[in-house]
């Protein structure tokens, strides 16, 4: 969570509001008990959000996240098809 926290701090994801609230999202979902007790094979659901949140937290990817203004677009991208693909993600935390 701590690495999470300070790359939502950079400068590059402070332009991106969408990138820090659909990024909580998913570590809340990830951090539910209903996930941390999945068993393989995972719900897709689970698996994506997973899959979002490593490649968030990777800092080589795609497009570097070095590279200035666009850094983090595809980390963006990704967090939101993931979020829009899985609406059981979004009713889980409404649910709280």
């Amino acid at each position: 969570k701590k690495e999470m926290e300070a790359k939502l701090q950079s400068e590059q994801a402070l332009q991106h509001r969408d990138l820090h609230d659909g990024m909580k999202v998913l570590y809340r979902f990830l951090s539910s008990p209903a996930a941390q007790e999945a068993k393989d094979p995972l719900p897709n659901d689970i698996a994506e959000a997973g899959v979002a949140l490593n490649y968030f937290l990777k800092g080589f990817d795609l497009i570097p996240d070095s590279v200035p203004e666009i850094g983090l677009t595809d980390d963006v991208r990704i967090v939101a098809c993931v979020l829009a693909r899985n609406p059981s993600i979004t009713a889980r935390e409404i649910q709280g």
